[in-house]
């Protein structure tokens, strides 16, 4: 769950790097030294969990943390459909996660 963790933080670097850093050459060494720690976190994940779950987890938490890094840092508008609509992903990764700890009782 560490290396999955890790690879989310690393995926919200670069997918954020992707608009607002992506215009120099320091920026693009950046994004993609974050594309390899995350995608590199993210094949260590799967050797210790389920492939789909583990995708699922890494895609649906990257996009929760870009949103919120939107909104909180980068002053993006925040509207009570993005607000239900992270909810409704955050419901499903956590239905996920409790399907696949069901399956090994």
């Amino acid at each position: 769950m560490l290396w999955l963790l890790l690879g989310v933080v690393a995926e919200i670097f670069w997918v954020s790097g992707l608009k607002y850093f992506s215009d120099n050459l320091p920026g693009i060494i950046s994004i993609v030294i974050g594309v390899c720690i995350s995608f590199s976190s993210l094949i260590m994940a799967c050797k210790k969990m389920e492939v789909s779950i583990a995708y699922a987890m890494f895609v649906g938490l990257g996009t929760f943390g870009v949103v919120c890094i939107d909104i909180f840092y980068f002053k993006q508008d925040f509207t009570i459909v993005k607000l239900f609509l992270i909810f409704v992903l955050m419901i499903g990764i956590i239905g996920l996660k409790l399907i696949k700890e069901e399956k090994k009782s």
